[in-house]
Parts: C-alpha cells; sequence; structure tokens
C-alpha cells in the first residue's frame, strides 16, 4: 500500500504519541496532537485503512490503535525527525573518554555499562573477529618450572592471557626461543590463516623443544580459534524489567537469552556499517520477537573493529536513541583509537 501524505501524517502522529504515553491512541487524541481541521470520523476511517493494511493493531474493541511492526518499520525508515542531541545528552556520554582500560575488553565493558545508564536499555558490544582480526604480538614468560604464562594480544586491541604447563622443564632461553618462532609464523596472519599447516610448520622448527613445548603450542592454538569467534559484552540486564511491554515473564526470559550471547555474536557480527535498526521479528528469534535493537559499528583507525548496541522493547524512543547511539558510536571509536592505534 502506497501511504498518501494523510496518512503519513497520522501514522507518524500514532507512533510518536504511543511511544511517549504507552497508551493505545484515539481519534480526540490524535486531532488534538495534529491540530488540523479534520474531523474524528475522518480520523477514525484513516486509522482503520492503516489497521486494515497493517500499520496499526486495536488491542482491544473500544481502545485506540497502536503501531504493528509494520507501523514502526515505516516510521523509522521514512516518519520519524531527527532528534537534536542537547548539551546535556552529549554531556553524559562525553564521559565515555574518562574511562581507562587495559584491553578491550574491560574498556567495552565499562562502555557497555554507561550506554546502559545513558539509554535505559540492555547494551551490547562485539569485537569483529573472523577476516579481519589480526595477531598483533604473542608474549610468553615462565610461570614456575614447568608453567608458561601465555599473553595474545590481537589488532583490534583483544588481550588473551592464560597459565599452561609445559612437556617438561623450561627455562627463560627456551621461552624466549618459542617466542620468536610464534611471533616469526603468527605474528601479522589474520586469525582465518592459522591452518593446520602452519601448526606443523611451527612444530617443526622447535627441535629439542618439541617435547616441552607442544603442550604450549597447543594452548596457544586453542586461545586463537576462541578469538575466531565475536566476543560479546552485554550492561544493563536489568533495564528490560518494569516495561510494560515487557512483563515479568517476559523480561526475565528475555534475559537468559541474552546470556548464552551465540545469537547475539552473529547479530552483531552483521553490523559493519552505518546503524542497523531490527524490530521484532526481523531480529530472527521467537525470544525477542517483543524487542528491538538498534547496533552500530565502532572502529580503529577508521575500519570496522565492533559493533555496540542496544535493545529495549518494540516502543522505544528511536530518534533520540539512534542519535544518541550514533553519538556513542563516534566517541568509542575515537577512545578506541586513542588506546590501541599502533
Amino acid at each position: 500500500m502506497q501511504l498518501s501524505d494523510r496518512k503519513k501524517l497520522i501514522l507518524g502522529a500514532i507512533v510518536n504519541l504511543y511511544i511517549a504515553t504507552g497508551e493505545p491512541v484515539g481519534s480526540k487524541l490524535l486531532a488534538d496532537a495534529l491540530g488540523l481541521n479534520l474531523s474524528s470520523a475522518t480520523l477514525r476511517n484513516e486509522m482503520s485503512d492503516l489497521a486494515e493494511h497493517g500499520y496499526l493493531d486495536q488491542p482491544h474493541t473500544s481502545a485506540g490503535r497502536v503501531p504493528t511492526q509494520l507501523g514502526y518499520r515505516t516510521y523509522v525508515d521514512a516518519l520519524m525527525k531527527h532528534h537534536e542531541l542537547t548539551s546535556e545528552e552529549r554531556g553524559k556520554i562525553d564521559k565515555l573518554m574518562t574511562i581507562r582500560g587495559a584491553d578491550l575488553e574491560s574498556l567495552l565493558t565499562s562502555a557497555s555499562e554507561l550506554l546502559a545508564d545513558v539509554t535505559g536499555c540492555v547494551a551490547v558490544s562485539a569485537v569483529h573477529q573472523g577476516d579481519g582480526q589480526r595477531v598483533r604480538r604473542i608474549e610468553l614468560a615462565p610461570a614456575s618450572r614447568r608453567t608458561v604464562l601465555i599473553v595474545i594480544l590481537t589488532s583490534s586491541g583483544i588481550v588473551k592471557s592464560r597459565i599452561c604447563r609445559a612437556g617438561d622443564d623450561i627455562d627463560p632461553e627456551m621461552t624466549a626461543f618459542f617466542t620468536n618462532l610464534l611471533n616469526d609464523k603468527i605474528g601479522g596472519r589474520a586469525l582465518t590463516e592459522l591452518t593446520q599447516d602452519v601448526k606443523d610448520e611451527i612444530i617443526s622448527e622447535l627441535y629439542e623443544y618439541k617435547y616441552a613445548m607442544s603442550p604450549v603450542l597447543d594452548a596457544v592454538i586453542e586461545e586463537l580459534g576462541g578469538l575466531a569467534q565475536s566476543e560479546v559484552i552485554i550492561g544493563g540486564e536489568t533495564n528490560l524489567i518494569g516495561h510494560a511491554e515487557l512483563p515479568g515473564d517476559k523480561a526475565l526470559e528475555l534475559i537468559r537469552f541474552l546470556e548464552t550471547k551465540a545469537d547475539l555474536a552473529h547479530l552483531m557480527d552483521d553490523v559493519r556499517e552505518g546503524i542497523r535498526v531490527r524490530i521484532g521479528t526481523e531480529i530472527g528469534s521467537d525470544t525477542m520477537k517483543d524487542s528491538s535493537v538498534i547496533a552500530t559499528p565502532y572502529r580503529l583507525d577508521g575500519a570496522p573493529a565492533g559493533a555496540i548496541g542496544i535493545i529495549g522493547p518494540t516502543r522505544m524512543d528511536y530518534s533520540r536513541l539512534m542519535s544518541n547511539m550514533n553519538y556513542f558510536s563516534a566517541v568509542l571509536s575515537k577512545l578506541i583509537s586513542d588506546t590501541f592505534s599502533d
């Protein structure tokens, strides 16, 4: 259905009113909001037509109308007005620049908590892995007579550490040799390039250290394999509780779903350019059919490094939240580039 200008005006007003009040919108309230010389009968006819074509729903026989998923989608894509951030809103987000973190995960954890507080939604951040993620540096150090501390730094600033037991006694000379060998064979490579052939090549050059260092190599490869999956950090889950659209059971079910993280990792990994809004069933999860996700990439030295997003009920202030997300992404990108650039 091609919406007339009048229908667009009416649909936009209904979505705005419902977002603001949480109550179904009737013709009288709509007439007052529009301020146009349109009778209640005309408005009811237009609302009925919008409902017939799937843009509005009528929860009860005598109640007003509420937006459907199609109504929200049309609103976000074509009807809503741009929200200009106030100095107060910018100031809340600018606090992000005071965050400090020794690694990207701790920085994103703090950033997610701030985003959840600013938006009143659940905040989700993810580090893009896969093709663009590279090994920047691997460091090994003896932790005891037969244990080694492994530290891995990736191109996106992720730091992983692990204590591993060696196959035999070790000394600083052995770990220094193995560190140089690993960085020569793996340093600078994409995580997707770390094949069995690369591992076999490293083993062949361990020589007399093969027995002692093979378990350490296995641990390094295992950690790198884990880094090939997107890291997901969540903050502000309790913000879901109390929304009328997400009564207790639904909110708790959604919180439990978010804790699994696997579906979220896939959802966020798809966000590479621009701001993305997924509404209801567009998310691809029955558990999240009453929710919306707004996500946008953040960058390291201009290249997409991950994504930051928010999750809330479908009745959310899309215009304000999208403006918040765009500004938050820009500030976060600057912070990450200032912290982790070569």
